[in-house]
């Protein structure tokens, strides 16, 4: 029969092993949510640069639309006397300023896109570009000031 120290011993023992045995337990806890980890990185950073591009397009766009946008940004250059140009007086000056054109040259050079683009901006003074035919006195201008001929 065990004396009473030996059994005063085995209870320790035994409060002991359970302590350890909670600990592994928490142990295996942690251990199971750390091997999750590189398995929720990849799926984060897979999310992130998806992220990315999409925000990396959305930037391409967006300096593309600026690039392509004939409105104007940064100050007016000086430029040609737009209101040399049949047509044009000071009002219209300003809003083709506004729309980023300068230089005859610019004018000179329209497509049937670019007056049907310009048509729309240009509000009621729309049917100007054709009746006071400016693409042509442009042309003129340019070459009489800088004596280049445009087609």
């Amino acid at each position: 029969m065990p004396n009473y120290e030996t059994l005063v011993s085995l209870e320790d023992q035994t409060g002991e092993v359970t302590r350890l045995r909670a600990q592994i337990s928490d142990l295996l806890i942690r251990l199971v949510e750390l091997e999750q980890y590189p398995s929720r990185y990849a799926e984060l950073e897979t999310r992130f640069r998806a992220m990315t591009a999409e925000r990396d397009a959305e930037i391409l766009r967006l300096q593309s639309m600026l690039s392509d946008s004939p409105q104007r940004v940064n100050p007016a250059p000086a430029g040609d006397d737009l209101q040399q140009i049949r047509g044009v007086g000071p009002v219209l000056e300003n809003l083709l300023h506004d729309l980023g054109i300068f230089w005859f040259k610019q004018l000179a050079r329209w497509t049937a896109e670019d007056i049907e683009f310009y048509r729309t901006k240009l509000g009621h003074f729309h049917g100007r570009i054709e009746r006071d035919r400016w693409i042509e006195h442009a042309r003129q201008l340019h070459r009489e000031k800088y004596g280049e001929v445009l087609d």
